[in-house]
């Protein structure tokens, strides 16, 4: 097996655990008023997984070679975890679950669409611009993930 592999393997397990429990604390949270667990610790071991994460995926990044009919969507859910998980609003622009629901949706669209979206703003080769892709994924998740999805339960 391949060090890109195991690192790929590492990054996708880990993104969608810690997507699947802030999306089940979050649930939890808004049907019931209570934490699944409002542990301060769980938080920072959270904080340091993602910033691990983002470690991990600049190492994928250079070792790894680019396919050019398909980008990866972890950057997208690593800047919308961060932005939820590293940002805490003094007041919520929406509920936590519609706001989640939003970026779940933008998350499935650039999934399935984000090569025709790309193709809309430029004609170069995904492969020369996969390094600015990724990071205005990175930027646009932590943006509307502290925005929409903001983390106002752990005060």
């Amino acid at each position: 097996m391949q060090f890109s592999s195991i690192i790929a393997y590492f990054l996708y397990v880990t993104l969608y655990c810690l997507l699947t429990y802030n999306f089940l604390t979050t649930v939890f949270f808004c049907f019931k008023n209570e934490l699944l667990e409002g542990n301060k610790q769980v938080r920072k071991l959270q904080q340091y997984l993602l910033i691990l994460i983002l470690i991990c995926m600049i190492t994928y990044h250079q070792t790894a070679t680019i396919q050019t009919d398909h980008l990866s969507i972890l950057p997208w859910i690593w800047g919308f975890l961060s932005g939820h998980l590293f940002i805490t609003l003094g007041k919520r622009w929406l509920n936590e679950l519609f706001g989640l629901g939003i970026l779940l949706a933008i998350t499935i669209v650039l999934y399935f669409k984000q090569l025709e979206i790309i193709q809309l703003f430029t004609t170069l080769e995904i492969t020369a611009i996969a390094t600015t892709v990724y990071l205005i994924y990175m930027t646009a998740g932590f943006m509307l993930g502290s925005l929409l999805w903001s983390n106002s339960t752990y005060k």
